[in-house]
């Protein structure tokens, strides 16, 4: 799976992080990579909406993981790398538990190699764009 794409607003970076949601199943992770704010939370609230989530989903930032009830029990899992450093700091800090449901998590690149337990992973690469609120997507499953 690879797709491209350019959203020229949130909603549409949300609609797209919908579409993700349909390709999702528990125990994989959408490793959501970019700038500061690209929109990776944008992304990953528009993922979470389409399996379910209802409840509001702050920036897991100062937490580095948040749980959240999705439809049909499934948890979602939405993750902040910023402040880790490596594969050992994630498993240290017992984030492994994100691959039990579908984990998002931004700032893969801070702990690189650390997603070894999840079944599947889907990176999103998000990029500003020309404009202001413009955003280049790339979304490509790891095979």
């Amino acid at each position: 799976m690879r797709l491209e794409a350019i959203c020229h607003n949130e909603d549409e970076t949300a609609a797209l992080g919908a579409r993700l949601a349909r390709e999702l199943e528990p125990g994989d992770a959408a490793l959501l990579s970019g700038e500061m704010g690209a929109g990776k939370s944008v992304f990953a609230r528009g993922l979470a909406r389409a399996l379910g989530v209802t409840e509001a989903m702050p920036s897991p930032t100062f937490m580095l993981m948040l749980p959240h009830r999705a439809s049909g029990g499934l948890w979602v899992y939405h993750l902040d790398l910023f402040r880790l450093d490596g594969a050992r700091a994630f498993r240290e800090s017992g984030l492994e538990e994100a691959f039990s449901g579908v984990a998002l998590i931004e700032w893969p690149e801070r702990c690189a190699g650390a997603f070894g337990a999840a079944k599947r992973l889907f990176n999103a690469r998000i990029e500003y764009g020309e404009a202001d609120t413009e955003r280049r997507v790339v979304i490509e499953r790891e095979e």
